[in-house]
């Protein structure tokens, strides 16, 4: 069983219809868990019912609160999502967050050590004191794979956070929205999505994994490039969906899998997650494993 050291966002994801549980490293973390991983968070959250609330989702999902702090000095971080006609999310951010602030503890140190793999994004370093956290994981962590999963929100990133992040990582996973933020803010020229190939290249990436909406998605190696076609669904939203595609992808490369395998079983898994509320799905066995 594979140990993932999943860093960043504990928060409530409040929907028009109500509160939900969420944060791209506690999806991550959920969906590893379903793929048969032994999936930790460490985040932080604060003294409040916002927490409360969490706590009980997480244990009711069978999610550890083992690594999560409690902050008495910050609140539980939220998110604020609006969909639009196609499903598709937009987010306001509380700030100033627990989140913001998650402290490296000896025992996270010890944590991080003893992983597989890490998994981490950008939001969660918009705070000097958890970007400083992240370094000393992924410096502890130094055996372990390394996932960067951009995850670029509002106006929560900058040129140094962005390449700091790819430097430190294996595996990056973005967007085709993101790809052209990402090239800007990095000052390079985004002519189409081969700009995937600079990345790997530049910052000596194992793969570049690149997700299109309905168009599918394509994993860029170094000596190839594996595109996997887009499954038709009728989306409810698609939060959580390119989380559930990162937690395939990642456990497919600790595997060891087929890239094409991967690709489609990632597709297969983030389409699914279309499909239901939330960004938290509990996923069919057969949908990912036969």
């Amino acid at each position: 069983m594979n140990n993932i050291l999943s860093f960043g966002e504990v928060l409530a994801d409040i929907f028009p219809s109500g509160a939900k549980a969420g944060g791209a490293p506690a999806n991550f973390a959920w969906y590893c868990s379903q793929l048969e991983a032994n999936a930790e968070i460490v985040s932080a959250i604060g003294a409040d019912e916002t927490r409360r609330f969490i706590s009980d989702v997480f244990k009711e999902a069978g999610i550890s609160s083992k690594y999560i702090q409690i902050s008495k000095s910050f609140p539980t971080g939220s998110v604020q999502i609006k969909l639009d006609k196609n499903s598709v999310p937009e987010y306001v951010f509380l700030k100033d967050t627990a989140y913001d602030n998650i402290e490296f503890t000896p025992v996270i140190k010890e944590f991080a050590q003893s992983v597989d793999l890490i998994y981490f994004g950008t939001l969660a370093q918009r705070s000097a004191k958890s970007a400083e956290t992240i370094q000393k994981i992924l410096a502890a962590g130094k055996n372990a794979v390394k996932a960067y999963d951009i995850n670029l929100r509002q106006n929560y990133y900058s040129k140094e956070i962005i390449e700091n992040s790819l430097l430190n990582a294996n595996i990056l996973k973005i967007s085709l929205e993101e790809l052209p933020v990402c090239a800007k803010a990095l000052n390079l020229q985004y002519v189409s999505e081969d700009i995937c190939i600079q990345l790997l290249k530049k910052f000596n990436l194992d793969i570049v994994a690149l997700t299109k909406g309905s168009l599918g998605s394509t994993i860029f190696t170094k000596d190839r490039k594996y595109h996997s076609a887009g499954i038709p669904v009728k989306a409810v939203d698609t939060v959580g969906a390119g989380d559930a595609f990162a937690a395939v992808l990642c456990m497919g490369f600790l595997q060891k899998a087929d890239f094409e395998i991967i690709g489609k079983m990632a597709n297969a898994v983030a389409s699914y997650v279309c499909t239901q509320p939330g960004a938290m799905a509990k996923l069919p066995r057969g949908l990912w494993k036969k």
